[in-house]
């Protein structure tokens, strides 16, 4: 369905271009396309609606830098996660049961047609590998709730290595709460935290906190997006052609993953 929403929006550029006059072939083909999409119902096109929001091929970024109506904001979401977007896999809720304020990507707004300006929340897949939050050595890892795009990185863990610190026993094993509490708070230290974003062809992208997840997602779209942020790139690997398509990847088809680590840390690599 997602095709015939794409058609649309490409037919709809194509009559303008021609000022508005359509042979009877080209009426009879936009005649089709309005009435399949009008026999779908009203989640499926909320879902299309929302695919045609945030990700991006290689067609459809060609076709961005004319036409404003076909711009994503460039993340790319796998073939086979298209299934279950905007859900983690197998685990979709019937939509009687989905609520926005949950942990699953969605418009920020619920007044008139969503289009592909029209804010969007993104879950965050927080990854802290040096931060030490229990005594077996596991590397942290936890999702946020969907976060505004207007927001911050820094927003997205703000509070987040804190509480789990205070939420350690005072007799957990070996001390380890005593020993937890001052790495949560450099870890929340945004002058002393580095975050690194990877993209989908391997990129490693130094990214201050104080960047916004929408200048964050912008900054990482290859070929670069016209006044976007420029980001560090830490792979040294040249980039085989000039307009390499990349970008964020939407991890199992619903989230980003950030990862949040020392600045010393990065500066010993």
């Amino acid at each position: 369905m997602a095709r015939y929403e794409e058609a649309q929006a490409e037919f709809d550029v194509f009559e303008k271009f021609r000022g508005g006059y359509l042979a009877p072939e080209e009426k009879k083909f936009k005649q089709d396309i309005k009435v399949t999409l009008a026999g779908t119902d009203k989640e499926t096109r909320g879902k299309h609606a929302l695919i045609r929001a945030v990700d991006v091929s290689y067609y459809t970024s060609l076709l961005s830098f004319h036409s404003k109506y076909l711009q994503s904001r460039g993340l790319i979401l796998p073939i086979a996660s298209r299934a279950n977007f905007p859900f983690p896999p197998g685990s979709q809720p019937s939509p009687g049961d989905y609520k926005p304020d949950e942990k699953y990507m969605s418009f920020d707004t619920t007044s008139g047609p969503c289009t592909n300006d029209s804010p969007i929340s993104i879950p965050i897949h927080i990854i802290a590998p040096y931060f030490l939050h229990n005594p077996y050595g596991d590397q942290f890892h936890a999702w946020t709730r969907a976060v505004s795009e207007s927001d911050t990185i820094g927003t997205a863990f703000k509070g987040l290595f804190e509480s789990y610190a205070s939420a350690q026993p005072s007799d957990s094993v070996y001390g380890f709460a005593e020993n937890c509490r001052n790495p949560a708070l450099h870890h929340e230290d945004l002058r002393n935290t580095v975050v690194l974003v990877t993209t989908h062809r391997g990129r490693i992208l130094v990214v201050p906190p104080d960047t916004s997840i929408k200048d964050l997602i912008a900054g990482a779209q290859w070929p670069r997006v016209h006044g976007s942020k420029e980001f560090n790139d830490e792979r040294k690997v040249k980039r085989r052609h000039e307009f390499e398509f990349d970008g964020i990847e939407l991890q199992d088809g619903w989230y980003i993953d950030v990862y949040v680590i020392p600045k010393k840390c990065l500066d010993s690599q």
